[in-house]
């Protein structure tokens, strides 16, 4: 049995356009637990699961732990993800509607050291390293949203806006794949007020909305 699913890879006319590049998109916010966690929560647990494992017990501020509780429920074992107390409750009533237990002792959570595999990888493949403003990751996961009706947090779409460094980190490339990771701890009005709070240079979509929003038109019943 595997939890995790084949997304699809489709081709962003919106993106490709404004890159003048072909941009793909990697659907992983299609995953049923709605971000790329699962894979390698699932594996994990279905791992541990052979090896007789009888309860599953993690430690998440969010989409890693619903993985967890999805993949428990689905293979029938019990789940408890400990979360930090920042965590939103719509995130711990998600992790709960997996029937799941959440709990919350911790103020911040991490991990204590890099995984070897992650060190290799990074020896074998080139990595640059992107910083993008939080206005710029908003509006990254507002064109996803306008543009391929995809809702994300703005941690996906830290991966849109990162296509604006595109030219200087690498000038040749011509075919691009942005991972679109999903992400379940946003609704769609905290997008919009996200971006009205940053209000993001030239973000015309995202204004637009929130003026519907808002207009005395939409307060009408």
């Amino acid at each position: 049995m595997t939890l995790h699913i084949e997304t699809p890879l489709i081709k962003s006319r919106a993106l490709s356009l404004k890159t003048g590049r072909t941009v793909l998109l990697k659907l992983e916010g299609l995953q049923p637990s709605g971000s790329f966690k699962l894979r390698g929560v699932g594996f994990a647990c279905e791992e541990h699961q052979r090896r007789g494992a009888r309860r599953f017990v993690t430690a998440s501020g969010g989409n890693a732990g619903y993985a967890v509780a999805y993949a428990g429920r689905e293979l029938g074992i019990p789940v408890t993800v400990v979360v930090p107390q920042t965590t939103s409750e719509r995130a711990r009533a998600l992790i709960r509607g997996e029937e799941a237990e959440a709990q919350s002792v911790a103020t911040s959570l991490g991990a204590n050291k890099v995984s070897a595999r992650i060190v290799a990888l990074a020896r074998e493949h080139q990595i640059r390293n992107c910083l993008v403003t939080d206005a710029e990751a908003i509006q990254g996961s507002v064109t996803l949203l306008e543009e391929h009706r995809l809702l994300t947090e703005p941690a996906c779409g830290a991966s849109v806006a990162a296509l604006a460094r595109v030219p200087e980190y690498f000038p040749d490339a011509r075919r691009i794949v942005v991972i679109a990771c999903g992400g379940v701890g946003t609704t769609s009005q905290q997008l919009l007020e996200w971006s009205d709070f940053y209000r993001l240079e030239g973000n015309q979509i995202a204004t637009s909305h929130s003026d519907e929003v808002n207009s005395p038109e939409a307060q009408q019943p």
